[in-house]
């Protein structure tokens, strides 16, 4: 099997260290997604509280920092 990479990606953002992303194709059907993040590159505004965080919602940036800090792992 070859896996279709749509994307490889650094999101750094000031003082923090840089996040890297590797986009595929989701190869296995019995897996569903984890995290829907939506991601404008900067800081301000950029947070989901953990009280509007909703099963299957889309994240923002300060949600991957913060998950990035606790240690991420991504699954495709």
């Amino acid at each position: 099997m070859i896996a279709r990479i749509y994307g490889i990606f650094t999101v750094q953002m000031e003082d923090i260290t840089p996040v890297h992303l590797l986009f595929m194709h989701k190869m296995d059907p019995g897996k569903s997604i984890i995290n829907v993040f939506d991601l404008k590159g900067s800081i301000i505004n950029r947070i989901v509280e953990s009280k509007h965080i909703k099963a299957g919602g889309t994240l923002k940036d300060v949600n991957l920092l913060d998950l990035k800090r606790e240690k991420i792992f991504l699954r495709f």
